[in-house]
């Protein structure tokens, strides 16, 4: 009887102690683990609003033009233009240029010359840059010379077409300028060099 006794404690015992396990663990989940996995959940959602941030951000940085490829371009152009316009060679180098932008349209060149006698509108050019004329006579046909003009000012080596003079063909015996509808076009075109003395 003893030992029936004594068994019937130890069962009374584990089924207190499992009881009473299960109801801290219960208490453990409800005051603890339950903040625990809310906070988790929380912060989960936190760093998917951030990544999804970040992404956008990204994408925005990509959509914008690239700083230093900007300035990568504006160097190479600076190059060409001391290019176009160093010490030495400056003159021959620009009608050469110009020469080379006709090739390829309906445009024939019959001369360019630096022009000596037109003054420089600005008068605060920075140290050792000087504006030049050119004055360029081609004949082309009547839309060309728009065409012609707006493709001089887009060169390398900043040209601006000046004044624009048209005036149509001497006459031939053949009467052959007027069937073709080609002009005769005189540019006054300025550029910058460096180092000019």
């Amino acid at each position: 009887m003893a030992q029936k006794k004594i068994k019937s404690s130890r069962i009374t015992f584990i089924v207190v102690f499992s009881a009473s396990g299960a109801f801290a663990l219960a208490a453990l989940y409800l005051f603890a683990g339950r903040p625990a996995f809310r906070y988790a959940e929380d912060m989960r959602r936190r760093f998917v609003s951030y990544q999804d941030q970040l992404e956008k951000a990204e994408a925005l940085i990509h959509s914008v033009v690239n700083p230093q490829q900007a300035l990568e371009e504006i160097e190479r152009r600076a190059e060409e233009f001391e290019e176009t316009s160093g010490r030495g060679r400056q003159r021959p180098k620009i009608i050469q240029e110009l020469g080379q932008s006709a090739a390829g349209r309906p445009v024939t060149v019959i001369s360019i010359t630096p022009k000596e006698d037109i003054k420089a509108g600005e008068t605060a050019l920075p140290q050792g840059v000087q504006k030049l004329f050119f004055e360029m006579v081609f004949t082309a046909p009547y839309q060309e010379i728009a065409e012609y003009a707006k493709f001089i000012s887009g060169l390398p080596g900043v040209f601006t077409v000046e004044s624009i003079t048209v005036e149509r063909q001497d006459a031939e015996p053949s009467g052959q300028a007027d069937k073709t509808g080609v002009l005769k076009a005189v540019f006054i075109i300025g550029t910058y060099i460096v180092g000019a003395s």
